[in-house]
C-alpha cells in the first residue's frame, strides 16, 4: 500500500512560535528567548473542520486541540507528517486518549482546561482564525456541556465522534493505512469506532 499523502481535503501542520515555558512570561509581544518553532499535529484540520468537530462535541474538540499540542511534527524526522501510516497511528493514539480523558469528573476536565498554560499554548499554536475558533470552544465549555458531551461519548463506547476513520477518510482520500491498522489491531491499540459513529457532512 503506498504510504504517501497525495493531495489531502486538508491542511498541513503549519510552523509556529511555541514557548519554552508554561508560564506568563510567554508573552507573544516580548519575546526573551523562550520561543522555538514547533508545528502541533492538526490532524490536518483547517478552520472548517475545527468548526465542523465542534459542531458534533465540543468536548472531543478541546481534546483534540490538546492532544495535538502534544505533538511537535518538527521532532519527529522528515517526511513523517506525509505518510498515511503515521496519521493513521496518530488518529488512533487520539481515540485512545478520548477514552482516557473523557471519564474524568466534569469538574476537573474544565480545571485542566482553564488553566493558563492551555490558553498560552492555544495562542502561540494556531493561526488567528483558529485561536478564534478554539478559544470560543472553551468559553462555552461549561460543566452541564461537558456532562452532555461527555454522555454522548461513553454512548460510542468513549470513541471520537467526529476525528475518527470516518474523516480520516475524507481528508485522505483513503481508509487507514492497511499495515498500520494490522500492527495497532494485533496490539489492540484499536478497537474498532463507536457505534453511534456518524458520517461527515460532505465538504466538497
Amino acid at each position: 500500500m503506498n504510504d504517501i499523502i497525495r493531495s489531502p481535503n486538508g491542511q498541513f501542520p503549519e510552523d509556529v512560535e511555541l514557548c519554552n515555558y508554561t508560564s506568563l512570561t510567554c508573552n507573544p509581544i516580548l519575546k526573551v528567548g523562550n520561543y522555538y518553532i514547533a508545528a502541533p499535529y492538526n490532524f490536518f484540520f483547517d478552520s472548517w473542520y475545527w468548526e465542523q468537530a465542534q459542531k458534533v462535541n465540543k468536548l472531543e474538540a478541546l481534546l483534540a486541540v490538546r492532544f495535538g499540542l502534544e505533538y511537535d511534527i518538527n521532532k519527529l524526522g522528515d517526511g513523517m507528517i506525509s505518510k498515511l501510516s503515521f496519521n493513521t497511528q496518530m488518529y488512533i493514539k487520539f481515540s485512545q486518549y478520548v477514552k482516557k480523558h473523557a471519564k474524568k469528573e466534569a469538574f476537573q476536565i474544565i480545571h485542566e482546561f482553564e488553566k493558563t498554560a492551555f490558553s498560552l499554548k492555544v495562542k502561540t499554536g494556531f493561526s488567528p482564525t483558529d485561536i478564534m475558533l478554539i478559544l470560543g470552544i472553551k468559553k462555552a465549555l461549561s460543566t452541564p456541556q461537558v456532562i452532555v458531551d461527555a454522555k454522548a461519548l461513553a454512548d460510542n463506547n468513549f470513541c471520537p465522534l467526529y476525528i475518527n476513520r470516518q474523516t480520516f477518510n475524507q481528508i485522505f482520500k483513503t481508509d487507514y493505512h492497511a499495515g498500520m491498522l494490522k500492527q495497532l489491531t494485533n496490539d489492540r491499540t484499536y478497537r474498532g469506532e463507536g457505534p453511534l459513529t456518524p458520517f461527515p457532512s460532505n465538504r466538497y
